[in-house]
């Protein structure tokens, strides 16, 4: 494998390498979960949970991708604006989902869907993920519910308590929260079921994004670490994501010692792939053009997948390829008609002006260490 290098004096490139490509595996694992067991696919069992195995994966890039944006923000002007981070959010989620949310209203109140207003207005309000009887057309909106308690959560945190104590929070969640999730098993069994969808039993995922982003730098410093992630050992992180994936179903052990396990790996993989993009083999994968655009689109894949690929109903749309045609369809026409030119004027919101929607984040590029992956 070529050398390639990694920077002590940062300089700025355009974005975050093999991010969308990592999406793009996120959302196909949701894809392949919802399309099991749908008319025309296989009839295959799931054992291994590849759907919440890839909201996990989303999580961890979300916590590492926003906490990447604030740290930026706080070292080139020395604060976080929190209106101008969720004036951002607002117009990078926002007309997507209500855009979606609207279109099931619509159906509901035309009686073609039997949705409760009182799940649409826990959907509306980013709060479903505590609703443990959601029909499957607001299913998926559990996900996204958790994103939105991150975003109103941790920017304020930072601005509030500073870089450093906010760091140790975000370590006790990591280390607290495979124990509620053992607690709330124990001592709610009522609730046990919202396990891994209600915000206190999964901001661990989301945590371990944010310890990523602010620790990388430290970690890259000391030479074992950089010898482990540029050598043959690094390949341990993936063999140990497969192997508490497939440790799925021993439910106890899940909650306490796999999750925790899987979360650190794919840590570990996002640090390597967006450092050696070009040197990596799996990294030159997730920067291929289509795979790239796959996780571009990924919001409004995860958004318009759910009626369609949906095992629990028998029609002509919820059927395989069909299904998965309509879907990819409507989420192109929300991309392009809805979330493309809101982005572009989230840009031009901040003043600055270019032709195309901005990308997410600058990032740090190093150069001087070299990469020298042994075979």
């Amino acid at each position: 494998m070529p050398n390639g290098s990694v920077s002590e004096t940062p300089t700025l490139t355009r974005h975050i390498p093999s991010l969308d490509g990592l999406r793009a595996v996120s959302i196909g694992l949701v894809f392949v979960a919802h399309l099991l067991g749908t008319a025309g696919f296989l009839k295959l069992r799931e054992h291994f949970d590849l759907g919440g195995v890839g909201v996990r994966i989303f999580f961890i890039i979300s916590g590492f991708l926003i906490t990447t944006l604030l740290l930026n923000e706080l070292d080139s002007t020395g604060r976080i604006s929190l209106r101008g981070f969720y004036r951002r959010r607002v117009l990078r989620i926002f007309p997507a989902f209500y855009a979606y949310w609207l279109t099931m209203l619509a159906l509901a109140l035309a009686g073609l869907l039997a949705i409760r207003g009182r799940d649409l207005a826990y959907a509306a309000f980013y709060t479903i993920n505590y609703v443990l009887d959601r029909p499957w057309y607001l299913g998926h909106l559990w996900s996204l519910a958790v994103e939105e308690q991150f975003y109103a959560l941790w920017p304020l945190t930072l601005f509030l308590v500073g870089r450093r104590k906010a760091f140790w929070v975000a370590g006790a969640v990591v280390l607290l929260v495979p124990f509620i999730r053992i607690a709330q098993s124990h001592y709610f069994p009522s609730h046990r079921l919202g396990i891994m969808e209600e915000f206190h039993t999964i901001a661990d995922c989301i945590a371990t994004g944010c310890l990523l982003a602010g620790l990388r730098g430290w970690m890259w410093e000391h030479a074992s670490y950089r010898r482990f992630l540029t050598s043959w050992m690094f390949w341990l992180a993936p063999a140990a994501i497969f192997a508490t994936v497939a440790l799925n179903r021993f439910t106890l052990f899940k909650w306490l010692i796999a999750i925790p396990v899987f979360n650190f790996s794919i840590a570990i993989c996002i640090d390597r792939w967006t450092r050696f993009a070009q040197e990596d083999y799996f990294a030159r994968f997730l920067n291929l053009k289509p795979v790239a655009y796959v996780g571009v689109l990924s919001y409004s894949l995860y958004l318009w997948q759910q009626p369609f690929l949906n095992r629990y109903a028998h029609y002509a749309w919820t059927t395989f390829p069909l299904n998965l045609a309509i879907a990819v369809s409507l989420a192109l026409a929300s991309y392009y008609i809805v979330e493309r030119p809101f982005l572009a004027l989230r840009y031009r919101s901040s003043g600055r002006k270019r032709s195309s929607p901005p990308v997410e984040v600058l990032e740090p590029v190093a150069k001087g260490d070299s990469f020298q992956e042994s075979a």
